[in-house]
């Protein structure tokens, strides 16, 4: 007789653990470069891998900023963040 192929069953798994995971992550930042993993303000797909150019970036545009710019980018949350982490710093 034909059995039902128990392949649906198992995808069926895969989905949601993959659903679970990626739900977690959501209010995670994680820096695969160091390794670190570290809290979000809200739950967004918005910077939850941050690379190196993306802190380069962010240290560039602190480091070529003015005074005024300097104080509305300590109101930016990602910015905040990784200043706090250590990950942005003053060259």
């Amino acid at each position: 007789m034909n059995e039902p192929k128990k392949s649906f069953p198992i995808s069926i798994f895969y989905f949601s653990f993959v659903l679970f995971l990626w739900t977690i992550l959501l209010g995670f930042h994680f820096v695969p470069c160091e390794s670190r993993l570290f809290f979000k303000e809200s739950l967004s797909l918005k910077h939850t891998i941050i690379t190196e150019l993306d802190i380069e970036i962010e240290i560039n545009r602190y480091n070529n900023s003015n005074l005024v710019e300097r104080a509305s980018l300590m109101h930016d949350p990602f910015f905040r963040t990784l200043k706090e982490q250590g990950l942005v710093f003053e060259k």
